[in-house]
């Protein structure tokens, strides 16, 4: 029986689980796996960033449609107000929007969850609204510091919560603020690798490869998707291999990482972190195991 302290146990987090359910995400599955206090905080914290990182995907600035970036950045900046308003207590749940939010205020108040990883997540969706995507691997790190290390930071913020913890320490958050950019890296690359012919395929502007890293192989991102859609694996290849050799140099990093965590988590949050950690190394290892048959197995997925 979870005896952990819960102040806000009954309030509704229905719509925010069916988002962090359909994503079908890994940290999702660990999530799964906390105890229950903590998993209500991952649901709505999880959904919260996902609906303004899809709503950004969709919503990049196009002639075409109509849409301008004066006009996303303002929704943007109204969502991380929001984000802040809600984890400090302040939102209006009749006035407050979104209702995943009014799900995170009424679960995240008094628990001690920094705003700091919303923070940084926004400010690399405004990269991506301003349309400047990361020209070699220095600029990918400075973007995935947001990008992927806001929801990184989050997570480890959840993980920290301890069973018999009124709050997260700010010892603890702190300590996550320096491993998750290290964490996030790695799984960030990994996630490219994987996804590396769906993302292709789609709007150039959300394929994360450097520029100069392609161009450095002979290609650009319009050829990527060219390739995609003629169901060409071998151009897809060398940029998977590049991806590879990239993560592989943050091995020991997150090693690292994951060792400073253990000090500020319970057996349970050292559970969960190993669980995630493990689960992008082994990704990692079967894409290298043979990396032409997992974009074989991509293209097909990709047509069906």
């Amino acid at each position: 029986m979870d005896a952990s302290p819960e102040p806000h146990g009954s309030a509704d987090i229905a719509r925010s689980e069916a988002i962090a359910r359909r994503s079908r995400s890994r940290l999702m599955a660990v999530a799964s796996g906390l105890d229950r206090r903590r998993y209500r905080l991952f649901c709505p914290a999880y959904a919260s960033m996902r609906i303004i990182d899809d709503l950004v995907d969709e919503a990049l600035p196009d002639p075409a449609s109509g849409v301008t970036g004066e006009a996303a950045q303002a929704a943007l900046r109204i969502w991380l107000s929001s984000c802040e308003a809600a984890l400090q207590g302040r939102l209006e749940p009749e006035t407050g929007g979104h209702p995943v939010l009014v799900e995170l205020a009424g679960v995240a108040v008094g628990l001690g969850m920094p705003a700091r990883p919303w923070h940084l997540l926004a400010e690399a969706l405004a990269e991506d609204i301003a349309g400047r995507a990361p020209a070699d691997w220095a600029g990918f790190y400075r973007y995935s510091v947001g990008a992927s290390g806001g929801p990184t930071e989050a997570f480890l913020n959840i993980l920290a919560l301890r069973i018999n913890d009124i709050r997260i320490s700010v010892q603890a958050s702190d300590v996550a603020a320096e491993c998750a950019p290290v964490l996030a890296h790695y799984c960030y690359l990994v996630h490219i690798a994987r996804d590396l012919v769906a993302d292709a395929a789609g709007d150039p502007r959300l394929l994360s490869v450097p520029t100069r890293v392609l161009a450095d192989l002979g290609m650009g991102k319009v050829d990527l998707r060219q390739a995609a859609s003629q169901a060409r694996v071998e151009p897809f290849l060398p940029v998977l291999l590049a991806v590879l050799a990239e993560a592989g140099r943050h091995v020991d990093a997150i090693e690292r990482a994951e060792a400073a965590m253990r000090p500020v988590l319970d057996e349970l949050g050292q559970a969960g972190l190993a669980r995630i950690v493990q689960a992008y190394r082994d990704l990692a290892r079967e894409i290298a195991a043979s990396p032409h048959a997992w974009l074989e197995r991509s293209m097909k997925a990709l047509a069906s």
